[in-house]
């Protein structure tokens, strides 16, 4: 797997996590490519910026309960790009953590499998560079279950190349990690929206951003560390201006849906957070189509309500309540009349909210 980058025409192989990247080698190398740094990708720990985030966000990554970088294995071809201790090429992790005591010994624990893999008269043979001779006991154990482990590998021709071990396919997608790191993910808490079909895209993606608190309110601005100089409601001025204040509890709001609760025969809503007014379609005496004629509607006067905020607070319009009702109902039938299939409804029977 190969991540390419060229910055001023400067461009110098780094090897990490088994893959080559092509980065500004000589200006990641001299900042975080330490002695002693032996990670998947080089970091200084002393450091601090935008590259270890990257480093930190790849490592805390996990497809199938194991850290990404563990699926990508070497093949060897001539061993030039493969690091012999630091990646994974041989068994299910690297000799460094597969022989940690042997490593503490090697004096270039950064060494390719060609810097070790020599070929001599008598064919290939490897060489070590111990910073001391290996004793008697449990070290020359090790040893010989390493070298029994690589004895029969062998230098081929051309580059090393990388295969990802999370599939059998052994290709690597973006959609097969998206899929290993949801896999056994207890989901059942998280909520999710139901689109109203008939509603046009935006005002679905609206109420998506409304119900996760993803709107630009004063409150949501301030968890954002953005300085907010007035952070009260337009809409009343009254209460700090929050996503759940301003569809639920907000004096404009509420008149808008004791409107629409009348307007479409059900009992006054009374809601306290926004997934309650997403959901009230379902706990209101109506019958089937109507219900689902309501899940829309309740949608609408929500970007309504949004649209006339943005003019209160930028360009200082009046809001006059009637108007988002009547835009409400006037959009919703549009709407509803052309965007629904197999619907056959007059502008009186909408006002009267018959849906036959």
């Amino acid at each position: 797997m190969f991540f390419y980058t060229n910055i001023n025409n400067t461009t110098t192989r780094v090897q990490s996590f088994g893959l080559h990247l092509k980065l500004n080698g000589t200006l990641i190398k001299a900042i975080h490519d330490k002695k002693r740094s032996w990670g998947c990708l080089p970091i200084d720990n002393q450091s601090s910026g935008v590259w270890r985030k990257i480093v930190r966000c790849i490592e805390s990554i996990e497809y199938n309960n194991m850290g990404i970088h563990q699926l990508l294995n070497g093949v060897c071809g001539d061993g030039a790009d493969i690091r012999f201790w630091l990646d994974i090429w041989e068994g299910d992790s690297s000799l460094k953590d597969g022989f940690p005591r042997l490593f503490r010994l090697k004096k270039d624990k950064k060494c390719s499998i060609k810097n070790r893999l020599r070929m001599t008269d008598s064919g290939f043979d490897w060489s070590w560079n111990w910073s001391r001779g290996i004793q008697q006991g449990e070290e020359l154990n090790k040893f010989n279950l390493m070298y029994n482990s690589i004895a029969d590998k062998r230098l081929g021709e051309g580059m090393d190349r990388w295969i990802w071990i999370g599939n059998t396919s052994n290709m690597f997608t973006v959609k097969a990690v998206k899929n290993g790191m949801i896999t056994g993910q207890n989901l059942s808490d998280r909520y999710i929206l139901q689109w109203a079909s008939w509603v046009p895209k935006k005002i679905n993606i609206f109420m998506w951003q409304m119900v996760m608190d993803r709107i630009p309110t004063a409150d949501a601005l301030k968890v954002r560390n953005s300085v907010i100089n007035d952070d009260i409601c337009v809409l009343c001025d009254e209460s700090l201006e929050s996503t759940s204040h301003m569809f639920c509890s907000c004096g404009v709001a509420s008149l808008i849906w004791y409107k629409i609760s009348t307007w479409c025969k059900a009992f006054p809503f009374f809601v306290f957070t926004t997934k309650d007014l997403v959901e009230i379609h379902n706990h209101v005496q109506i019958g089937k189509k109507e219900r689902k004629a309501l899940k829309g509607i309740i949608m609408i006067p929500c970007w309504f309500i949004w649209k006339e905020r943005n003019d209160k607070k930028f360009a200082n319009n009046n809001v006059v309540v009637e108007s988002i009702f009547q835009n409400t109902r006037s959009m919703g039938y549009l709407w509803y009349r052309n965007r629904k299939k197999n619907v056959s409804i007059s502008w009186k029977e909408w006002c009267r909210f018959e849906l036959m």
